[in-house]
């Protein structure tokens, strides 16, 4: 889709007018296409690592209620639960960049390097999610080697 886009669009791709101030304020659609989807790629992958390292955490740390959920094919219930929250959660954020003119995509910095959202909704809506994400998945980590380490 992206080769597709980049294809039909490449007189376009990031400038939308011969004026740069036309252009920042009238992004592109090939701008506001590629920061909703490295918006969406960056929180959905810290979703789904942190989500793998609860589940690791979980077998571990509690290997009878694991083993139980496991016989009673909870399991499947688990992952579609997980993969349901991964792909819906990053839904509100870029729904809001797309919807209000405040907080659209556009291109904050030259040279160019990809389109974002403003910086106070970035960093809300990527940045601490993200980070908190992975702090809470490497601590968690830590936890489950130093348990595996102490067995």
């Amino acid at each position: 889709i992206v080769v597709l886009i980049t294809a039909i669009y490449r007189h376009e791709l990031y400038c939308g007018s011969v004026s740069l101030l036309e252009t920042l304020n009238n992004p592109t659609l090939f701008c506001k296409f590629s920061g909703v989807v490295f918006h969406y790629t960056f929180v959905n992958m810290a979703l789904w690592w942190f989500f793998h390292v609860a589940i690791f955490f979980h077998k571990v740390l509690f290997p009878f209620q694991a083993n139980r959920f496991e016989k009673l094919g909870r399991n499947k219930y688990i992952f579609a639960t997980v993969t349901i929250l991964s792909l819906l959660l990053p839904l509100p954020a870029i729904i809001i960049c797309l919807s209000v003119d405040k907080f659209k995509y556009n291109i904050y910095r030259f040279p160019t390097s990809f389109c974002i959202s403003n910086g106070d909704m970035w960093f809300y809506s990527m940045t601490l999610p993200v980070d908190v994400l992975f702090a809470a998945g490497v601590i968690m980590l830590i936890i489950v080697l130093w348990t595996m380490r102490n067995v």
